[in-house]
Formats: structure tokens, sequence, C-alpha cells
């Protein structure tokens, strides 16, 4: 089976209710700022299943038949897209109360819309995320408040990071014995 799939929306995570429950992250007052792609979207997901009779002394009813023949291989083999994710980070300075908050987008060298690092999953175990695009200190937010403290929502778009892809070979061998 091949699945495509698209979910767009103002309010990530509603559907599949994760760890923060459906919370709306950024200015809940401006849906277009919160437009973007859904997290639990996987684009395209494919499944394989199938089992396969060895050929061999199946008809054989003999005790060399009944030992050598009978094999069979199954497999189920998952290959999918990764989920979009949302870059979040807490903004303890946002005037308007919202904590978690989408992380703050940085112009440094070497981003261009890369926000995950090159190379294989292996190589990316520890820094999947390319984080000098994406810049965590408390002077990184705008400031709006009339203090000079008080920050506006992060800048970081709504699913722009591309999670891992997902391959999964489940492979088995088996031995049917009629008595």
């Amino acid at each position: 089976s091949y699945t495509w799939s698209s979910a767009l929306g103002t309010s990530q995570s509603f559907a599949t209710g994760t760890q923060l429950g459906g919370a709306v992250v950024g200015d809940q007052n401006n849906p277009r700022a919160r437009y973007g792609w859904d997290d639990f979207v996987r684009p395209h997901r494919f499944i394989f299943s199938g089992v396969y009779q060895l050929p061999g002394f199946g008809q054989a009813h003999s005790a060399m038949g009944k030992a050598l023949g009978g094999w069979s291989v199954a497999g189920v083999f998952t290959i999918q897209s990764g989920q979009r994710l949302t870059p979040t980070a807490t903004n303890a300075q946002n005037v308007f109360g919202v904590v978690t908050d989408r992380a703050p987008f940085s112009n440094a060298a070497g981003c261009n819309n890369r926000f995950v690092s090159p190379g294989s999953v292996q190589s990316k175990l520890k820094n999947y995320i390319n984080t000098p695009c994406f810049d965590l200190s408390l002077n990184s937010y705008p400031i709006i408040g009339a203090d000079g403290i008080g920050t506006d929502f992060g800048t970081s778009g709504i699913g722009e990071v591309i999670g891992p892809d997902q391959n999964n070979w489940d492979i088995a061998l088996i031995k049917s014995t009629a008595l």
C-alpha cells in the first residue's frame, strides 16, 4: 500500500494531542502566522507485506519431504518520510504571556533553509537539527515592550524541520510440517 498525505492547519497537534496537549504555539490572534504543516503527517508511506512459499519437497510425504519441505518467507517492509516538526523554545519575556513559542530563526552562515544537519541518520544522532539556524538566546526574539525587555513571538515557520524518515524491514522464516 502507498499513502500520500498532507494536512495544513493553524492548530498543529490538535489531531494527535501530543505532549503539548494540542496547545497553540505562537500568536493565537494571528492564524496566518500559525498556518503550516501538521506534525502528525508523514507525506509518503509505503508498506509491503507478503508471504512466499519456497518450492521444494512440499508434496513429498516421506520423512525427507517433511523435513526439507514446507518452508516460507514472510515480510513486512515499511518505508515512510519524516514528520514535519516545528522548533519550539521557551520565551520567558513574551509580552503576551505565551511561554512555549516557536524558536527564533537565525540567518547564520550555512543555514539557507537547511534546518537538518547533512549526512546519514547515524552521523546525526546527537545533532540532527542544524542548531546554528536557531538563535535561542534571550535577545534573539524581537523586542516590542516599552521597557526594552518584552518580546514578540519567534520567527521560525510551522513544520520547517523534516524529521528522520523510517525504513523498517521485518522478515520471518516459517516452517510448516503436517503431522
